[in-house]
């Protein structure tokens, strides 16, 4: 035995005596029973384990079908997006095609309203006495109508329809278009040509309740002077009674006398209707007072001045020819506002009495229709309408 041993063995005698009532029976029962127990705290602490590794299982599987669903969802909405980006950029292009065709639309209408105005403005508004020897136009009547802001008058000249040219008198609103040309024919329906009297002289009918004011007896003027390119210089008048007719102006009387008054002629343009606009002068007003009111300009009316506000000139007069030196050559940006230059001169210069115009240092021999190497005749007819 080794020394180990001994030490323990001595330890052990030195121990106090212990008396054990219990019988072997009742330590086996105590001992099943710890047993028992120890073995149920063991099958307990298996299921509490085994719950959280169940529910820890089934989480997982949660978030992983989660996962799923959100990844179908992203793969869904990338998609809708998609299309939507599609239908979008389609709806855009669309849109812009749209857009495009607008503008082409709205360009091809400006297109054609300057083309339009092109056309009006390469076409001369008056007629000479050389195209009328060198072709077969008709005769023509001239109506002097006032335009629809009241401004001025404007003379429409149109072919003859009839054996008795005075009779066109009571035809204007079969040959002219009142909105397309921008005038005010109602006049017309207060005067009815009746014939021509014992001495050949024109019978007017005047509904005397229309005369109401000086601005309608300038009308009733205005419109009578229809007759005096047929060689009248004076019409009878006559109400529904065939009794004498009261002006607010002239007074009570049975004739009118036509005269050629003093007129300044500019553009009038309504929509794209472009016409000369006469508008009367004081009959003691120059020539040269006259031409210098060319340049002005009454735009809000539609008015334009046919000459540029720096034109310098002088004039010259030798019986019925005036001459116009031009002390530099008109800054204008076309040759039909050149035309244009010309023709209102003309025109002007005619309601002076003048039958031609000299042009000098223009700076041009032609000008449309016009040769400037000689005095120019003025124009027969003004604003030529075919109907």
């Amino acid at each position: 035995m080794s020394k180990k041993d001994q030490d323990i063995e001595n330890l052990l005698s030195e121990m106090p005596d212990i008396n054990d009532e219990r019988s072997f029976d009742e330590y086996y029962q105590r001992i099943s029973t710890q047993l028992n127990d120890e073995k149920q705290t063991h099958n307990q602490t298996n299921k509490r384990w085994m719950l959280p590794a169940f529910v820890t299982a089934a989480a997982a599987c949660l978030l992983i079908i989660i996962g799923l669903q959100f990844m179908n969802s992203n793969e869904t909405t990338d998609m809708n997006m998609a299309q939507d980006d599609s239908e979008s950029s389609a709806e855009e292009g669309s849109m812009e095609e749209n857009e495009s065709a607008d503008e082409s639309g709205q360009i091809s209408t400006q297109d054609e309203e300057a083309e339009e105005m092109d056309i009006l403005l390469s076409q001369s508004m008056t007629v000479t006495e050389q195209e009328l020897e060198g072709s077969n136009q008709q005769e023509q009547m001239t109506y002097v109508v006032p335009n629809n802001d009241l401004t001025g008058y404007i003379p429409l000249s149109i072919p003859s329809r009839t054996e008795q040219p005075e009779e066109m008198f009571n035809l204007i609103n079969e040959h002219l278009n009142e909105d397309r040309l921008g005038v005010d024919t109602s006049i017309f329906n207060h005067l009815v040509y009746l014939g021509l009297n014992d001495e050949g002289l024109p019978i007017i009918e005047v509904d005397q309740s229309s005369i109401q004011g000086s601005a309608m007896e300038t009308a009733v003027i205005n419109a009578l002077n229809f007759f005096e390119p047929l060689g009248y210089n004076r019409v009878i008048v006559q109400n529904s009674e065939g009794t004498d007719v009261e002006f607010p102006q002239m007074g009570t009387t049975n004739e009118i006398q036509l005269q050629q008054s003093k007129k300044t002629y500019k553009l009038y343009t309504n929509a794209n209707q472009l016409l000369w606009l006469e508008s009367n002068m004081t009959s003691n007003s120059s020539i040269a007072a006259a031409i210098d009111n060319l340049k002005v300009s009454d735009e809000e009316s539609g008015v334009m001045a046919p000459l540029p506000e720096e034109l310098n000139f002088t004039l010259s007069e030798d019986q019925n020819e005036l001459t116009m030196t031009f002390e530099s050559i008109p800054n204008v940006n076309t040759e039909q506002e050149l035309l244009y230059l010309v023709e209102s001169i003309l025109l002007t210069a005619k309601s002076y009495g003048f039958t031609e115009v000299k042009f000098e240092q223009l700076g041009r021999d032609q000008i449309g229709k016009y040769n400037l190497d000689s005095p120019v005749k003025v124009p027969v007819y003004v604003n030529p309408i075919s109907d």
